[in-house]
């Protein structure tokens, strides 16, 4: 069997997810894009009757601003390093507001045309679930099988709590065999608009990544091969996507990790810049949100950036959303971009909605 292939499985893995959850067991269960068989960590295959391919892989999580060397790891045999997630912060009990967004963004507008740069404002969605809500394991079950083109995960440890995500971007993307290391330009995002070109804004805003990308594999040693731009959908949404691959050794992925994390696409340039504007405009901890999560396996590793994603515990819940910002962005519609980036997982939840359907972008 694999995960999605019948009610049943899915129904049971939902089962099994709830009881780890109030029995206090830690345990991970990660997809790759375009896959059903899950990788199983922390839950015996046979409780969710589904063939697992774990014992030789390991799930691992770096927080926001994490270096690769000290990444939480989930394996057949255990957890290592679980206290690197346990400092990653406490969960945000209170959403952003719509005021306090558009504050952060004008904000960030004004810092970006001062110094023609580029800030990543998230913005968080937090309630509590209530008896006649889904259960964790029904949200994410149902959350994965929307989204199989991306990495869907769900982990969870008493001391950090627990963490869901579809996230569509990765980060690097390295084969054994061929030795070969792709990474992608994930930067730019509208409804879908069947081939109309894209506005100079997120033409702008993708281009900060691939020249991020670029300079910092070359300072690596490495040869990088930039793709044309191609547009990737995500439910009603699509975000302009131009891939970057080169060959390396297996002995620089590390370093290409820290390197790369984190890009543009979550954080801005000039990076040590942005990184301190987000701690000054932001009004929470981002804990996971913009980290790393990744599968690694005999035959390659498979990092991504987290996004789309969603911290939970027993009770509550946090949803991160943010959008690039540049010196062309609107504040009102960079709140919509956000919207429509949680709005799957706001109705999973059976959050309301704000009512900004009558802003014009």
């Amino acid at each position: 069997d694999t995960l999605m292939n019948t009610e049943v499985s899915f129904q049971q893995i939902a089962s099994v997810i709830d009881r780890a959850i109030e029995g206090g067991s830690s345990f991970a269960i990660a997809i790759l894009p375009g896959k059903e068989s899950p990788y199983i960590f922390g839950l015996r295959p046979e409780e969710t009757e589904v063939s697992s391919e774990s014992g030789k892989a390991t799930f691992e999580v770096t927080p926001w601003l994490g270096r690769f060397a000290d990444r939480t790891i989930f394996s057949a045999t255990g957890i290592l390093r679980a206290d690197t997630l346990e400092a990653s912060s406490e969960m945000p009990r209170r959403s952003t507001t719509y005021a306090d967004y558009i504050r952060s963004v004008k904000d960030a507008v004004e810092r970006c045309r001062e110094r023609s740069g580029k800030i990543v404002i998230s913005r968080t969605i937090c309630g509590s679930r209530n008896e006649s809500a889904d259960s964790i394991g029904m949200i994410a079950m149902r959350y994965f099988k929307l989204n199989p083109a991306t990495f869907r995960y769900i982990f969870y440890t008493p001391g950090t709590g627990g963490w869901l995500a579809a996230t569509p971007e990765t980060l690097v993307d390295y084969d054994y065999g061929s030795r070969t290391l792709s990474t992608m330009a994930f930067a730019g995002t509208r409804k879908v608009a069947e081939n109309n070109p894209w506005d100079l804004k997120n033409q702008i805003e993708n281009q900060f990544v691939v020249d991020y990308i670029e300079r910092s594999l070359l300072a690596l040693g490495l040869t990088p091969v930039v793709g044309d731009p191609e547009n990737v959908s995500f439910g009603e949404i699509e975000h302009l996507c131009r891939r970057v691959r080169c060959k390396a050794p297996a002995s620089m992925l590390a370093a290409t990790i820290d390197a790369l994390n984190p890009t543009p696409a979550v954080c801005g340039t000039p990076r040590d810049q942005a990184i301190a504007d987000i701690a000054d405009l932001e009004n929470h901890t981002r804990g996971c949100y913009g980290g790393v999560v990744a599968l690694s396996t005999p035959t390659g590793y498979h990092a991504f950036v987290n996004l789309r994603c969603m911290r939970f515990d027993a009770r509550d819940y946090c949803i991160y959303g943010g959008g690039g910002i540049t010196s062309g962005s609107i504040a009102e519609c960079e709140y919509k971009e956000t919207e429509a980036k949680t709005k799957v997982l706001q109705m999973l939840t059976q959050s309301k909605f704000v009512g900004v359907d009558n802003i014009v972008c």
